[in-house]
């Protein structure tokens, strides 16, 4: 373990807010930097990055020693970050990277200065450098809707399983001539499955050209958030047997609790405590479930009232749980002989690991030079492994 991670973090922290001043500044005069803001910034960019090639591998070490399995949560270290959740961090938990926009600008001839983040040849570029990798890594993880849920992001270069706990030994007592019983293996590995995703970004060529820190800060947001929405959608439903991981809805032990046969509206908390019990009952930690719904059903539940048109309050069984909305969960489900119902995912999702393939390719294109414009298209390899397929319960054949 890190044995000073507290103080690299501040330091962190401390970089990141420097970084953020620089940028705000800016954008409050409404321009681009200047040299002198362009230099610091990009000298504080190579610091973070050694300072998260050096917290990845702690917390590489962390996401090991913690999947030990669904019975215990000794800490509530959800996201190999610390003793809480990221957004707890005192605001050391956003690590955003410029490395895919300032790459793209070294495709075209700019930013030569500036120490390259990738392998850049003939129209293409091949980010490969674990330290870079990591960085983007960190990145995804921090704009991706879940990560208060707990969603781990991990580079699993040169990791083709993620070890998971199965079953925990029996110990036994002995007398001094008695022996020990054997048991089945209790750990095995989940196998990395790698898909191809892809984002296409186009850039007008003057933005491109003149807006330097800017248009690195626009364009990498813009890829992320693609790369993140698929993410996130695959997560939810993705398809068995195709171009995607499987996502919750085809796990086969993943719990369900039913709205019946064609479904029903959401009249109160009932459902949530019931998909509650049911995770408890697999020995999943009530404080780390986590609910997350299509913003229809947000606004359903802030419209409940109990008897007398009062605001009903949750039980307090799960007053203190997570409750996230994303367009990301469908509204197009059909339950029995009625359509456009939606479902509830909960579940502990620290137990659901994003492995991203050791590596970031860009290519040149140049289609649409005519509009002045130039396209990059962005290709990442990557997957998502539940460690327990009954860390997640669905609410399903909710109609608003």
């Amino acid at each position: 373990m890190l044995k000073n991670r507290k103080a690299v973090l501040e330091k962190r922290g401390d970089l990141v807010k420097r970084c953020n001043e620089i940028v705000d500044k800016a954008d409050l005069e409404k321009r681009s930097l200047v040299d002198s803001e362009r230099h610091e910034f990009e000298g504080i960019s190579v610091e973070l990055a050694a300072i998260d090639s050096e917290l990845y591998k702690d917390d590489t070490d962390r996401i090991i020693r913690r999947n030990s399995g669904n019975c215990i949560n000794v800490t509530r270290e959800r996201n190999g970050f610390g003793e809480e959740p990221l957004r707890q961090n005192s605001g050391n938990e956003k690590r955003f990277s410029y490395a895919l926009g300032q790459t793209m600008r070294q495709m075209v001839g700019l930013d030569s200065h500036i120490e390259k983040r990738a392998i850049v040849s003939a129209g293409s570029a091949l980010i490969q450098n674990p330290n870079i990798v990591d960085e983007i890594i960190f990145s995804l993880q921090s704009r991706n809707p879940l990560v208060d849920a707990g969603v781990q992001f991990v580079n699993i270069d040169n990791n083709k399983q993620m070890p998971r706990v199965t079953a925990y030994p029996t110990a036994n007592w002995v007398n001094e001539a008695g022996t020990v019983g054997a048991s089945d293996p209790t750990i095995d590995g989940l196998k990395w499955e790698l898909k191809d995703v892809a984002v296409l970004v186009k850039v007008k060529n003057n933005v491109l050209y003149d807006a330097a820190i800017d248009v690195q800060r626009l364009i990498t947001e813009v890829a992320e958030r693609a790369i993140n929405d698929a993410i996130l959608k695959a997560m939810f439903y993705g398809a068995t047997g195709s171009n995607q991981p499987a996502g919750i809805d085809n796990f086969a032990g993943a719990l369900v609790v039913d709205m019946g046969t064609d479904g029903a509206a959401l009249q109160n908390y009932n459902p949530f405590v019931s998909a509650t019990r049911k995770l408890m009952d697999v020995n999943i930690g009530k404080n780390d479930v986590s609910f997350i719904y299509n913003p229809s059903v947000a606004e359903t539940i802030a419209l409940f009232v109990d008897s007398t048109a009062q605001p009903l309050n949750p039980p307090k069984m799960i007053t203190d749980l997570r409750y996230l909305e994303t367009t990301a969960v469908k509204s197009d489900y059909t339950q029995g002989a009625t359509a456009n119902t939606t479902r509830i995912y909960g579940g502990d999702f620290s137990k659901m690991v994003v492995g991203l393939g050791g590596s970031f390719s860009i290519t040149l294109d140049q289609s649409y030079a005519a509009e002045l414009t130039t396209g990059f298209l962005i290709h990442a390899r990557l997957d998502m492994k539940p460690l327990f397929e009954n860390a997640f319960c669905t609410i399903k054949g909710i109609t608003t």
